[in-house]
């Protein structure tokens, strides 16, 4: 066992930990002063997660409590349901391209392939307004791996 004990959620770069542009610091420390002089002062002031909206998008991460996922598999569609808030992805897999980058979406847009027992899911078109466990913007792209077992 590793001695820090670091899980393999995130496996690039080697050490596990994403690497930090300027303008994530600067955009997470607006939003910390943001909420410390306006709590709550309307609906809009509340993350995605307290108006039930999407709790962290993509890729899945442990929440502490409600960390079921159910997958399921047709022949041309993977399907992933969250305990948490109950969101569901669906991921075609006929090669579609993705939306237009116009087309922005809570938890992105999703496409998935085959790479021999891999499932290979990319997710691009993410909002401004997604809030991930981990730095991101609308430019994010997730490529998340799912073996078969």
């Amino acid at each position: 066992m590793s001695p820090d004990l670091r899980t393999s959620l995130i496996t690039d770069p080697t050490n596990g930990r994403l690497p930090v542009r300027p303008e994530t610091t600067a955009k997470a420390a607006a939003a910390r002063a943001y909420t410390a002089d306006h709590p709550a002062d309307s609906w809009l002031d509340r993350s995605n997660w307290d108006r039930c909206i999407t709790y962290h998008g993509v890729p899945p991460v442990s929440t502490g409590y409600n960390n079921t996922y159910q997958i399921f598999q047709t022949p041309n569609y993977i399907a992933i349901l969250v305990e948490n808030i109950h969101d569901v992805r669906v991921i075609p897999l006929d090669g579609r391209p993705q939306l237009t980058s116009e087309i922005r979406q809570w938890n992105g847009d999703s496409r998935g392939r085959w790479e021999g027992d891999t499932l290979v899911v990319e997710t691009r078109n993410f909002r401004g307004q997604t809030q991930h466990r981990f730095p991101s913007s609308p430019e994010t792209v997730a490529v998340e791996r799912f073996p078969s077992t």
